[in-house]
């Protein structure tokens, strides 16, 4: 099915142009999504809610000590030519490049909000360290029992 569009600068790409003619319609020969759509769509609501971002940022909180000298040890070593780095800010900087990643991601996907993103991110960071709290405080409670 050939239809035309009237081609804007924020067009998304998840448009098969076929071509545009002189007075700016395009003419669409496919309208396909880039990437899978694994939104939540409330009925009778156009806003989306979207957990992907969220996940997306867990996983980059969770993964920050693994990061710490593959990733940020080469941005520390271009730092360090400008200003000294701290021993314990060598873990912000992955942090905050792995938050960069998990951004571009939920970018990508069109998912998530800012703060499920950084919510996500800060709950994969320190989520070991809850996990081992709410384990101390369940097994009080049956020690207590």
């Amino acid at each position: 099915m050939v239809r035309l569009v009237k081609f804007l600068s924020g067009m998304s790409s998840d448009y098969t142009l076929a071509g545009a003619d002189t007075i700016g319609f395009a003419i669409v020969l496919a309208e396909e999504a880039a990437f899978p759509d694994i939104s939540i769509v409330v009925v009778g609501s156009r806003e989306r809610y979207v957990m992907l971002g969220f996940l997306i940022a867990a996983v980059a909180g969770y993964l920050t000590p693994q990061l710490e000298g593959p990733v940020a040890g080469p941005v520390v070593k271009v730092l360090e030519t400008y200003f000294p780095v701290a021993a314990n800010e060598r873990r912000l900087i992955a942090f905050m490049l792995a938050l960069l990643a998990a951004a571009v991601l939920a970018a990508a996907f069109d998912s998530g909000s800012v703060f499920g993103i950084i919510f996500g991110a800060i709950l994969g960071y320190f989520g070991t360290r809850i996990l081992d709290v709410l384990k101390k405080v369940i097994e009080g409670r049956r020690d207590n029992d």
